[in-house]
């Protein structure tokens, strides 16, 4: 599969890396890795850098149609009423990564972001998350006390 992304000029396609021009891994459950692979299978043969989604005629996904039609549909599909923005999807993801106690280098990471100054603005915590995080950081810290009492 593709890194890669595609912009389309007046005369041609430009395919190439992302827009800062950094490969890079998205970690995927295994679940997701799993339906991909079974995608992959009900498409003809293709190469490895084939793009994974493509339109009812078997060309590339421009990101304006992506946007305009195809989320719109699985959206639609996915019975997700109001319909979210892929950048709104993208908050809500780095946001339950942070609730699932992932550190925030490794949510920088998936998000292909330089710096955790980015990655803090895409983080959402929940009051419950705090509250659970304040009482691990409770114990902790009485386990080490006590632990170095004579």
């Amino acid at each position: 599969m593709s890194a890669g992304r595609t912009r389309r000029t007046a005369a041609s396609s430009i395919s190439g890396t992302p827009k800062d021009d950094d490969i890079r891994d998205v970690p995927l459950l295994p679940s997701v890795v799993d339906a991909l692979r079974e995608h992959r299978k009900s498409l003809p043969p293709v190469n490895s850098d084939a793009p994974v989604f493509t339109s009812s005629s078997g060309s590339r996904i421009w990101p304006a149609s992506f946007r305009g039609r195809d989320f719109a549909l699985a959206c639609r599909a996915a019975g997700l009423n109001p319909r979210p923005t892929p950048h709104v999807l993208r908050h809500t993801a780095a946001s339950m990564m942070a609730r699932a106690g992932w550190p925030e280098t490794y949510i920088a990471q998936a998000l292909g972001h330089g710096s955790a100054a980015i990655t803090g603005r895409y983080i959402h915590l929940y009051d419950q998350a705090h509250e659970q995080n304040r009482v691990k950081l409770a114990h902790l810290l009485e386990a080490e006390i006590v632990g170095r009492r004579p």
